[in-house]
């Protein structure tokens, strides 16, 4: 089954919307905010996904990029998932959180372990882009205050490439 969570793509109005007290397992995508402004994702279990916590633009979205999302005191362990088939513009398999072409993300008090890959990768969308307004790199991303344990013990596709060609993985990747 490839359920998961997702805040709502077209939530133009909305100021604030949550993710919270969910346990999330054996997905592709755990948790996926797109395209979203003004999300809270906190209280929740991610755990053998192929990402746990995904937040990522896509070109082409009516309302344009996401930003303002904040991901706090939730347990991001052993997402250690190959995903079921490709997602065009994102990094996965073995990720605790993805970052991707999205703006200011607050990450605290989470609590990382046992992920395969990483712990958190922030990565440039990768796929085409034809939309002239869409920004492909994430930024203005804060990191602190979150317990890390092991990670990048069996990392797949790009992080393994990665790996084979001499890079080594920590808690954070950064494509920069």
């Amino acid at each position: 089954d490839d359920a998961h969570l997702a805040a709502p793509v077209e939530a133009i109005e909305r100021l604030v919307a949550e993710v919270r007290d969910s346990v999330i397992a054996d997905s592709t995508i755990g948790i996926a905010i797109e395209n979203t402004t003004g999300v809270d994702v906190f209280k929740n279990s991610v755990t053998h996904n192929a990402a746990g916590i995904a937040i990522a633009d896509r070109p082409g979205a009516a309302q344009g990029g996401g930003r303002w999302t904040r991901v706090f005191g939730n347990q991001i362990v052993a997402n250690d998932r190959a995903p079921a088939a490709p997602v065009p513009g994102l990094v996965l398999g073995g990720v605790g959180v993805l970052l991707t072409a999205t703006s200011d993300v607050a990450i605290t008090d989470n609590e990382f372990a046992d992920n395969s890959g990483a712990n958190i990768v922030i990565a440039a969308y990768r796929a085409s882009i034809t939309d002239t307004k869409f920004n492909a790199l994430a930024r203005n991303i804060a990191i602190r205050k979150n317990r890390f344990g092991r990670t990048g013990f069996a990392p797949q596709g790009d992080l393994d490439a990665l790996v084979k060609a001499g890079g080594k993985l920590g808690d954070i990747v950064w494509d920069g």
